[in-house]
């Protein structure tokens, strides 16, 4: 029951670190480059494989650790579909 319950919170801090370590990698100035097509196709497909996959097991095996993979899968599909429209202008 102990780990259980600290599943949900572990989740919610690994996506927070990781989003707060992307975010200062990309705002030092003089670092910014534009996302390749293949970089973007490859957010966009990864967000398609972990969105999906975290909700079914959320579901299915009724975890609340797996809302971390639905998270991390939809920031994919957001990065992913943003950084498509911008190269098909």
């Amino acid at each position: 029951m102990f780990l259980t319950s600290l599943v949900f919170p572990l989740s919610i801090t690994v996506i927070l670190i990781v989003l707060a370590i992307f975010l200062i990698s990309k705002s030092k100035k003089g670092t910014h480059r534009e996302m390749t097509t293949a970089e973007a196709q490859t957010f966009l497909i990864l967000g398609f494989c972990f969105f999906p996959f975290g909700i079914v097991m959320w579901l299915v095996l009724d975890q609340p650790g797996f809302i971390g993979i639905v998270g991390m899968g939809f920031t994919f599909l957001i990065i992913g579909l943003s950084n498509q429209q911008k190269k098909q202008k």
